[in-house]
């Protein structure tokens, strides 16, 4: 780990009375938050792209589910455009400040305009707009699963996050998207019990 890394995860962790805990060998540090009765895990891994080793921040919070509404938002790219080329359709918010960035798939267009159309996510998102995640089932980034096929929210950041107000948005913004789906009723505000 980068020593400018450590520093800011370290600061992180501090501001928001989380544990901090030192990698070994085959792991990476980590930091393990709460948010009410939900764990937030952020650590990074590693993987071969060619001639080169590239670094992802990832994030996850397992929970328990109460409903099947999934959903991805990625930032617009040369693939999400190829995609849609091919007939992958995307739901339309109606708020071209989201359409014109975000790529966003669902099995329920109408919860996602509501998860979307609420203002504190909706600045959040648009604050750091280079982010990629997703609630699922069993799918914790990047070809990984949750354990026990459990369910969550994950976001993958593209390169190694260093920035200590960065990882405090992604906080904030799991935060109030677990908020939301606890209020409607598509998740459980009980202890997922899955160790990440």
């Amino acid at each position: 780990m980068s020593a400018k890394r450590k520093e800011a995860w370290q600061q992180f962790s501090n501001e928001i009375q989380a544990t901090y805990v030192k990698g070994g060998l085959l792991k990476s540090d980590k930091i393990e938050a709460t948010f009410q009765n939900w764990q937030i895990v952020y650590d990074f891994f590693t993987m071969p792209i060619g001639a080169i080793v590239a670094i992802y921040t990832r994030i996850r919070t397992p929970f328990v589910v109460k409903s099947d509404f999934k959903f991805r938002i990625s930032k617009k790219n040369f693939l999400t455009k190829v995609a849609e080329k091919f007939g992958d359709s995307d739901v339309i918010t109606g708020d071209s400040r989201i359409d014109d960035i975000f790529v966003i798939q669902s099995n329920s267009a109408e919860k996602v305009k509501n998860l979307l159309s609420d203002e504190k996510i909706k600045s959040l998102l648009l604050d750091k707009a280079d982010l990629d995640f997703e609630v699922s089932h069993g799918y914790s980034g990047i070809g990984r699963q949750f354990p026990n096929n459990g369910d969550g929210l994950s976001l993958v950041v593209l390169y190694e996050s260093k920035d200590k107000d960065r990882l405090m948005l992604i906080y904030n913004l799991f935060g109030e998207i677990l908020t939301s789906l606890l209020e409607t009723g598509d998740i459980d505000d009980a202890p997922a019990h899955v160790k990440l």
